[in-house]
Formats: C-alpha cells, structure tokens, sequence
C-alpha cells in the first residue's frame, strides 16, 4: 500500500489532493453554517424592520406633539420674563423631546442590511471558489502545474487573503492573468474547464478591484499625514 500511494503521489500529487479535498469540504461546512446564519439575520432584520418604523414614527409623532404642547405653553405664559420666555422656547427647540428617531432607525437599517447583503456576497463567492475547486481537482490533467497551483492559490486553499491569493503578483501582473484566462475560454472546450477558466476571471476582477481599494486608501492615508 506504502509503494502505491509513492507512486500515486509522484505521478498525480495524491497527498495534496486529499489534503485540498479535506481542507475544503470542511471550509464547505463552514460555509453552509455560515449562509445560514447571515440568511437568518437578514430575515429578521426585514421583520423587525416594519414594526420598528412604525414604533418609531408613532414616537416622533407623540414627542412632536409633547413639543409644541412646550413651546405653546412657553409663548403663552404671562408670568415669565418675555427674554426668559423667548430662551426657553428656543432650548426647547433644539433640544427639547427628540423627534428624528424614524430617520436615524432607517439609517441604522440601512447600514445594518448592506453589510450583511456584503456578507452574503461575500460567502457567496467563498462557495463559487469552492465549487471551481472540486472541477479543478476533478480535471486536474487538463491544466499544467503551475496553473494548477496559481488556481489553488487563486480560490483561496493556501488562504483568503488577498497576498496569498494573488500569490505576491502586483496590479499589472493580476491584469495579465485575468487576460490569460479569459483568453483561453472557448467554446469548444469542456464545460468545466470552461467553468474554472470563468472563476478565474472573476476571481482575479475581484482581487483587481481590492487591490485598487488598498493602493487608494494607502494614498489617502499619506496625503493625510
């Protein structure tokens, strides 16, 4: 058994194989809890959504009224210094009862669903680099070794960050092989050659488009200082 899995490892990389294998069905489990998890929070954070509103706006409602009610009684009282009375009234406006909790709830809303919409964009595309995984290592013969360790890298197996999925290449460099791998797809070819090629390509828009966002924000930080 020992002579076989040499000559298996020798010939096909058979230990990185299952290692790759192993690594990712447990990145797929963790994934799914994942999803799950962040479907779950959108769900309630879109019923909770109504209710809050309208709580909210029913409050602004009742703080508005509680407010003029204030001022009214303010203006109108003849005991009070006229100065007095028009410092008070003007405290009162702007700082009396609060009566934007409606806009800054649906601020909150708003920022809250869009980062887990990123979320869930995210995971997703953590899964379409899984599943380019699995038809990597199903066709593996189809691409050469270095292509075959520039997509492991590029889906994430040595990991998620954006040096060790670029692999050290710089921005010009991921342009060339974005190009290289929208070049080799053809129609002709295999469905799932065809389906790792495309990953690739969007794999490497996505680095490009992080890459871009570090180098502006490295330049805002120096033009700061």
């Amino acid at each position: 058994m020992d002579v076989v899995r040499r000559e298996l490892t020798e010939l096909t990389g058979f230990d990185t194989l299952l290692d790759v294998l192993d690594h990712n069905l447990f990145r797929r489990s963790r994934f799914l809890h994942a999803f799950h998890i962040v479907q779950k929070a959108i769900a309630i954070v879109e019923r909770l959504r109504y209710k809050a509103m309208a709580d909210a706006r029913s409050h602004d409602r009742d703080m508005r009224a509680r407010r003029n009610r204030f001022l009214e009684f303010v203006r109108n009282a003849k005991t009070i210094d006229p100065e007095v009375a028009s410092e008070l009234a003007a405290y009162l406006d702007a700082y009396g009862p609060r009566t934007n909790h409606e806009s800054r709830l649906a601020a909150a809303y708003t920022d809250t669903a869009g980062e887990l919409a990123a979320l869930r964009q995210r995971l997703n595309e953590f899964d379409e680099d899984l599943q380019a995984l699995k038809l990597l290592e199903r066709i593996a013969d189809d691409f050469t070794p270095a292509e075959r360790d520039e997509l492991r890298a590029l889906f994430g197996v040595y990991g998620d960050d954006v040096m060790r999925r670029a692999n050290g290449r710089g921005l010009p460099e991921l342009g060339q092989r974005q190009r290289y791998w929208r070049r080799v797809i053809r129609p002709y070819q295999p469905e799932a050659y065809r389906l790792v090629a495309e990953r690739a390509v969007n794999r490497y828009g996505l680095l490009i488009s992080a890459k871009k966002r570090d180098e502006s924000n490295a330049n805002n930080t120096k033009e700061h200082r």
